[in-house]
């Protein structure tokens, strides 16, 4: 916990005697003015009054804007107060020890943020500190900073003062801690956010961001079907090819680079690397999807589809498939499953997208066969020009292409309390632009709201999937979305496909939920487990979570999950409302000019929502998140009698409240790696 809190600065180098406070930093002789000016004004307006005679407006003036100044001189001394505690290593041990009963701390030392070892003066300080001998320091009210061996110096005799310096390795401050001191030292529950350093960043680099959520979901695809082409024999497993591509997919998660707080330049070799682990990923991938399918019964009647499901349940989900046909796109088309019936399936703007049932971890072969009229089915889907419905939700649209109703037909509730809208909201942080988000910013109502003239268009009308496009304009930006329903288990959540076009500065974009469910609490995943938050707090408002956010109502009877594929910030104004934090280009008022123009171009990601009874983990909607995360994935390929029949699933788990993150071969060994999770916060069967 001390570590945790105490990380030391950025240069971490030794310029004071670690072992002596610091001498009281001088009065502030600002604020001492300000608050003698206020008692003589006050005292001349006091005795106006009794004189009966009017207050003289300037001085009323002056009063009112010395009280600013001084507000603000008294916020700027706590800072400087608090700051004193990064410095004062013997202030910070009575600190502890008056909150802890431990007098201790400890003091990284080196050359922070960029790497290195420690500077050559601050080693030659801290052998004088522990040997109790003489050293250059420069004069305590001016440290030299960053390593600056240039300032003026003296010598002088340190570590004679209360606090006992050693020089030992990281975690001899815990080894030294007693039973008795750890039984008093004080609990605490929930997480240590850095909020003055990283709620901005959570967003920031959209680009990046969603790159590196797609090399984590096809290196897992890639990991997943190797492990199965080398068990049937069709491939072997390329450890050394897939190592070369996990190499670059952590290089980027390297410091402010997945924090998107690098420099442009930076982002350049950054995405070029992304791409590149992309493509080898996916060739993995694809060549060892070839040796499974090599093994899989491909005849068909029509074109033979090969479709593969990464998760670990049974599914019944949307594919999209681009196909060839002989003679060009038909005008509908019919798909058979491996079981010989046909499924739902439409043709939309070229693709074929068909309704498929899959196995867990696993494989199965569709025969996908043009006509030339129209099949006839009995789909309980509908759309119209402001309506979409199927068999599990109905929305409606207002005339801004707003979501203004949507109705949960199984637990029988209205889902929002006010339409579901996207949000523009100031943002221009007071310092480090793309680090930092402002309390008092957020907390603002937002500037405006993405709204009308909207153009409406039903662009998908079948039986797998209708879908709504809203196109509209605001703020300089172009948004379309694409709002859909499908059918089948598919249909128990709602997608928003967005591509927008930002050129929206000093502000950020939020997708709001205004919820029917109302509770202080909402869960959040962090992809190998949960945490329950409160409402937004000034310590705690702009909040990191991965695929999925829950709002269940204080009731327990019913709630909704908030569904992306790679938007990991958000917040919660108020109790019913969630908050999904899109893009953000911060202002520059805290410097660093070249992120003006973070994030300004062109943007493509997915969220959604499902609704459910009881609480999420009852409903389990948590995989309807990881199954927009890992849509079924499809490829074309050869006719052939293979010996596995149209199925192969590699793996199965009896209990879908275990979730398989990795399925992986062994660095060392010829041994096969299954890395699980339980998905309740509790033990699990298998």
């Amino acid at each position: 916990m001390l570590a945790g809190v105490n990380p030391g600065g950025y240069g971490g180098n030794i310029t004071t005697d670690l072992s002596e406070p610091l001498p009281p930093p001088p009065p502030n002789q600002a604020l001492a003015d300000a608050e003698k000016r206020i008692g003589e004004l006050q005292e001349k307006l006091q005795q106006a009054r009794k004189n009966g005679q009017p207050p003289d407006q300037k001085e009323m003036q002056e009063l009112n804007s010395l009280h600013q100044t001084r507000a603000a001189l008294v916020e700027s001394q706590a800072n400087r107060d608090l700051q004193k505690f990064q410095n004062d290593w013997a202030a910070r041990v009575e600190l502890n020890g008056e909150v802890s009963g431990v007098f201790t701390d400890y003091h990284y030392y080196g050359t922070g943020d960029i790497g290195g070892s420690p500077r050559e003066p601050s080693v030659k300080a801290l052998e004088a500190i522990v040997t109790k001998s003489t050293v250059a320091l420069p004069p305590p009210e001016q440290p030299a900073m960053h390593g600056n061996d240039q300032a003026e110096t003296s010598m002088v005799k340190v570590g004679d003062g209360p606090v006992h310096v050693i020089s030992a390795t990281a975690d001899q401050m815990f080894l030294n801690i007693t039973p008795k001191e750890a039984a008093g030292l004080p609990r605490y529950t929930g997480e240590m956010e850095l909020t003055n350093h990283s709620a901005g960043s959570l967003t920031s680099q959209a680009y990046h961001k969603r790159w590196i959520r797609h090399e984590e979901l096809l290196a897992d695809a890639a990991e997943k079907t190797s492990i199965a082409a080398q068990l049937l024999g069709a491939r072997p497993y390329p450890l050394e090819r897939l190592n070369g591509a996990w190499t670059l997919a952590m290089g980027a998660h390297f410091h402010d680079l997945a924090a998107g707080t690098a420099t442009p330049r930076a982002y350049e070799f950054a995405w070029n690397d992304d791409v590149i682990a992309l493509n080898q990923f996916a060739g993995v991938f694809n060549s060892a999807v070839e040796g499974v399918a090599a093994n899989l019964n491909t005849t068909a009647k029509g074109v033979p589809l090969v479709v593969f499901n990464p998760l670990n349940i049974p599914r019944e989900d949307v594919v999209e498939a681009s196909v060839s046909f002989p003679n060009g796109t038909p005008k509908a088309v019919v798909v058979t499953a491996p079981d010989g019936k046909n499924v739902p399936a439409q043709i939309s703007e070229g693709k074929v997208i068909f309704l498929a049932s899959m196995p867990s971890v696993g494989y199965a072969v569709y025969d996908v066969q043009s006509v030339n009229t129209p099949v006839i089915s009995s789909s309980t889907l509908s759309v119209s020009q402001n309506k979409l419905e199927n068999d599990y939700y109905r929305l409606q649209l207002n005339g801004d292409g707003d979501v203004v109703s949507m109705f949960d037909k199984e637990v029988g509730k209205e889902l929002l309390a006010a339409p579901a809208r996207l949000a523009i909201s100031y943002d221009n942080p007071a310092q480090w632009p793309a680090w930092n988000m402002g309390w008092e910013q957020e907390q603002a109502a937002p500037k405006e709201f993405v709204s009308g003239p909207a153009q409406v268009r039903v662009v998908e009308d079948g039986s797998a999937r209708v879908a709504l496009e809203v196109i509209r304009e605001t703020a300089g930006s172009r948004f379309v979305q694409t709002i859909s329903l499908s059918a089948g288990d598919g249909g128990r959540r709602v997608e928003f496909g967005n591509v927008i076009d930002w050129k929206t500065r000093e502000s950020n974009l939020k997708a709001t939920f205004p919820l029917a469910a109302s509770n202080v609490m909402a869960t959040y995943n962090w992809d190998i487990g949960t945490i329950e938050r409160p409402t937004a707090q000034p310590k705690k408002f702009e909040v990191p979570s991965h695929q999925w956010i829950d709002l269940t109502d204080m009731s327990g009877t019913y709630g909704a999950t908030i569904l992306t594929d790679n938007k990991t910030g958000s917040d919660k104004p108020v109790d019913n409302t969630l908050r999904l934090t899109l893009i953000r280009t911060p202002g520059v008022a805290g410097g660093y000019p070249d992120q003006a123009t973070q994030d300004i171009g062109h943007h493509e990601f997915i969220y959604g929502i499902a609704g459910h009874s009881a609480d999420w983990r009852t409903a389990q909607t948590d995989w309807q998140a990881q199954r927009l995360n890992a849509p079924l994935l499809v490829f074309r390929t050869p006719k052939r009698e293979g010996a596995l029949g149209k199925e192969f699933s590699l793996l199965k788990v009896s209990n879908p409240r275990i979730r398989v993150l990795a399925v992986k071969k062994a660095e060392l060994s010829d041994e096969v790696i299954v890395r699980m999770v339980e998905l309740d916060g509790k033990p699990q069967p298998m």
